[in-house]
């Protein structure tokens, strides 16, 4: 398992390796606490990640792309610093937990299903955050901070969705 996320970071560095993962199922936990800054971090489509993932206090540069990835537990940006972040027709069967983190570009989320809750308590947008076509059960949305709006498209809610000030 160690091996497939080592190669993943090459991919993601950037480094011109062009070498796939043998398997597409990972844990997020290993490839994301492997490095602390990087410049950009892409990951192939369909990807279904098994634990746990904690961003921690890292600043990447660009932006992260996790396009089609299935979470199968919660993910945790905690202190994350980065300019865009994608997460385009993923599935977070866990709970999305913003903490404090700040983006400086837009935040994509279209066609994503969240399962369980999302939190954006703390967090900084200074871009917009794109809901178009998204799935919720459960969003709270207390105490963030938006400068440039938020499109919630075609979204749609099963349960609570909470926006407190």
């Amino acid at each position: 398992m160690t091996i497939v996320a080592a190669s993943m970071l090459i991919i993601m560095a950037g480094t011109g390796c062009t070498k796939k993962p043998s398997t597409k199922h990972m844990s997020g936990y290993q490839f994301v606490t492997m490095v602390d800054t990087m410049v950009s971090w892409d990951v192939p489509p369909n990807v279904v990640v098994t634990s746990e993932v904690h961003f921690g206090s890292r600043q990447i540069v660009k932006g992260v792309r996790l396009n089609n990835t299935v979470f199968q537990k919660a993910v945790y940006l905690d202190s994350l610093t980065c300019h865009t972040l994608e997460f385009e027709r993923s599935v977070f069967e866990g709970e999305l937990y913003f903490g404090t983190a700040v983006f400086t570009g837009y935040v994509g989320f279209c066609y994503a299903e969240f399962r369980k809750g999302v939190w954006t308590s703390g967090a900084t947008f200074y871009e917009p955050v794109y809901f178009d076509e998204a799935k919720f059960y459960t969003l709270n949305t207390y105490l963030q901070s938006y400068r440039n709006g938020l499109d919630w498209g075609n979204a749609q809610f099963t349960y609570d969705a909470l926006f407190g000030n």
